[in-house]
């Protein structure tokens, strides 16, 4: 994403948010998607703040699922890893 002049403002969202989810060992096209959905967050302002509790409930059981999905791409780059090394011998 190239904003401000052919300069992304989000570069330093984009890498804080793969090192805190543990994602910086995946192939770089899925990199390229997890970048995307950190600008996205950042602008919508996933983590405001919320006044109903179901609303709190509902946003920590998503945050809950999306962390499970980063463990499951994750478990699948190993994968991914693993068969690429079974392949090139």
């Amino acid at each position: 994403m190239s904003i401000f002049n052919g300069k992304d403002g989000f570069a330093k969202a984009k890498n804080e948010y793969i090192e805190e989810n543990s994602l910086k060992d995946l192939d770089d096209d899925i990199l390229k998607s997890i970048k995307d959905m950190a600008v996205a967050e950042k602008l919508t302002g996933a983590y405001s703040t919320f006044t109903s509790n179901d609303t709190k409930a509902l946003f920590h059981e998503l945050l809950m699922i999306k962390q499970q999905n980063w463990i499951k791409i994750r478990q699948n780059q190993e994968m991914i890893n693993q068969l690429r090394k079974l392949n090139s011998k």
